[in-house]
């Protein structure tokens, strides 16, 4: 898990290879009672390289509701998924999170 927000939204995340090329998946549960926006920005660094680059989320979340990536999730939750950039290496990945509110 990456984080929980003061406004009761989770935010965690895996490293999947659907095809050829690995992806990040998200997963967000929004434990409110109201529908609120996820709202976020994502620095992805390889530590073996030093390489980084950063993804911003936007994602509508309903109340009480989990949303998860999966290879075969359908459109709605494309926001969620991404491909990692060629010469990544999975394995030595770190996630900072940073909300905006």
């Amino acid at each position: 898990m990456l984080i929980e927000s003061n406004t009761l939204l989770d935010v965690s995340y895996r490293v999947v290879k659907c095809t050829s090329t690995p992806q990040v998946h998200l997963l967000i549960f929004n434990e409110n009672v109201y529908d609120q926006t996820a709202a976020f920005d994502l620095e992805i660094t390889d530590s073996s390289t030093g390489q980084k680059f950063t993804k911003s989320i936007s994602f509508s979340a309903k109340k009480t509701t989990v949303y998860k990536a999966m290879c075969d999730s359908d459109a709605s939750l494309n926001t969620l998924k991404f491909d990692l950039p060629a010469g990544y290496n999975p394995s030595t990945l770190s996630v900072k999170i940073t909300l905006k509110q």
